[in-house]
C-alpha cells in the first residue's frame, strides 16, 4: 500500500525538483510505500546535496541495511548548479520480519583531504502488513434487561488463592518449558523467513535474462545464508563460501555462475548452478532446524 498521492508526486518529479533546493545539512531518505508484505520489495530514495569540490561515496551491496535486506541500487547522474552537486540513487530492500515497524537511516562517506566524514540521514519506516487478518465479530447479543439479585458477600481470599496460583504455574510452565517454547516460536519464525526466501529466489531464477537478474539472486541467496549461518558470506569468495560450507562441488557451481555474469556464459547452465544454490539453502535450513 502505497502512502498519500504526495508520495508519488514526490517520487516522479524528486530529481527535477532537487536542482532547485539549497544545500542540505544531511542525506535525505524516504521510502516509497508506509508498509509492505514480508519479503515484497520496497523502494528507498536516498540523495545528498553538496558543495561541487566534495566528494562522497554512497552505500552500496555490501552496507549494512539491517534489518532490511540488500536486493538492488539504481543511481542517477549528479546534477550540478550553481556549485551545488546533487547525488541520488534509488534502493531496493525487502524486509523478512514478520512484524512490526522497522525504520532505516543510511549513511554518506565524504572525503575532505585525508579524512572521512561519515553523515547520517534522518530515519524512515515502513510497517509489516499482516499475513492474517482479524476476523471481525458477527454474532449480535439479544439484550435481557431481567435483573437478577446477586449475593454481595465477595470471597477475597479464594481470588487471592487463585491469582497465586496461576501466577506459580506460570513460573513452572516458564522454567520447565520456557526454553522450548522461544524454540519453537523461532523455528515457526524461521520456517516463514524460508518459504519466503524460496518464493523470492524461484521467481528471480525462472527469469535470468540479464547479469543483474543473476547477480540479484547471488546476493539475495548469499544474505539467506549468511543469516542462518551466521558468518559474513557476503563478503565471502566462491572458494571461500565452498570451504565453509564444507562443499567443494558448490566453487564449481559458484565460478560458473560468476562467468554468466561477467564472462557473458551460457545463461542456461548458470541456471542449473542457480537450482543447487537453492539446494544448498534448503538443505542448510533443514539442518538448522534439526539442530535447534
Amino acid at each position: 500500500m502505497l502512502r498519500l498521492p504526495k508520495k508519488q508526486f514526490f517520487f516522479l518529479f524528486f530529481i527535477i525538483s532537487l536542482s532547485f533546493q539549497s544545500i542540505g545539512q544531511r542525506p535525505v531518505l524516504t521510502f516509497l510505500s508506509d508498509s509492505v508484505l514480508v519479503g515484497e520489495p520496497t523502494k528507498v530514495i536516498f540523495y545528498f546535496k553538496h558543495d561541487s569540490a566534495q566528494e562522497i561515496v554512497f552505500p552500496d551491496s555490501n552496507s549494512n541495511y539491517s534489518p532490511f535486506e540488500f536486493i538492488n541500487k539504481q543511481d542517477f547522474n549528479t546534477r550540478t548548479l550553481n556549485g551545488i552537486s546533487t547525488d541520488s540513487a534509488v534502493y531496493t530492500l525487502a524486509l523478512y520480519e514478520v512484524e512490526g515497524t522497522h525504520s532505516l537511516s543510511l549513511q554518506v562517506t565524504q572525503f575532505l583531504n585525508k579524512d572521512t566524514i561519515i553523515i547520517s540521514s534522518q530515519s524512515d519506516s515502513v510497517s509489516i502488513i499482516p499475513l492474517i487478518k482479524a476476523v471481525s465479530d458477527t454474532l449480535k447479543l439479544k439484550s435481557n434487561t431481567t435483573h437478577i439479585p446477586l449475593e454481595s458477600d465477595f470471597n477475597y481470599i479464594i481470588v487471592l488463592i487463585g491469582i497465586v496460583a496461576l501466577v506459580v504455574i506460570a513460573i513452572l510452565i516458564y522454567v520447565f518449558f520456557g526454553r522450548q517454547i522461544l524454540r519453537q516460536i523461532k523455528k515457526y519464525r524461521d520456517k516463514i523467513s524460508h518459504r519466503l526466501f524460496v518464493s523470492s529466489f524461484t521467481s528471480l531464477i525462472s527469469n535470468l535474462n540479464s547479469p543483474d537478474k543473476m547477480e540479484e539472486a547471488v546476493s539475495l541467496w548469499k544474505k539467506y545464508i549468511e543469516r542462518i549461518e551466521n558468518k559474513p558470506f557476503t563478503t565471502y569468495t566462491s572458494t571461500e563460501i565452498a570451504f565453509n560450507l564444507k562443499n567443494d562441488n558448490l566453487k564449481k557451481n559458484l565460478q560458473n555462475i560468476d562467468g554468466a555474469i561477467y564472462g557473458g556464459r551460457s545463461s542456461s547452465v548458470a541456471k542449473t548452478d542457480f537450482s543447487v544454490l537453492l539446494e544448498v539453502a534448503n538443505d542448510l535450513y533443514k539442518n538448522h532446524q534439526v539442530s535447534r
